[in-house]
């Protein structure tokens, strides 16, 4: 399912307005908290993903 945010991009109507980024993640924290991740586990997983975004961006040459 797209995100509804996403869900009418592209498509000439007005897309829903997207939450900010810090509200995004909380909820992906408090979700992962409830799944039984620790904080540790968490901050390893979001800068690993941080660090693949890096790359991917120099990689594709977008601008930093």
């Amino acid at each position: 399912m797209m995100h509804p945010a996403l869900s009418q991009a592209g498509q000439g109507g007005e897309a829903t307005p997207r939450p900010a980024l810090p509200e995004v993640l909380i909820a992906v924290v408090q979700a992962l908290v409830e799944q039984g991740w620790e904080l540790p586990q968490i901050v390893a997983a979001l800068r690993h993903t941080a660090d693949l975004t890096e790359f991917t961006d120099r990689v594709t040459g977008v601008p930093q």
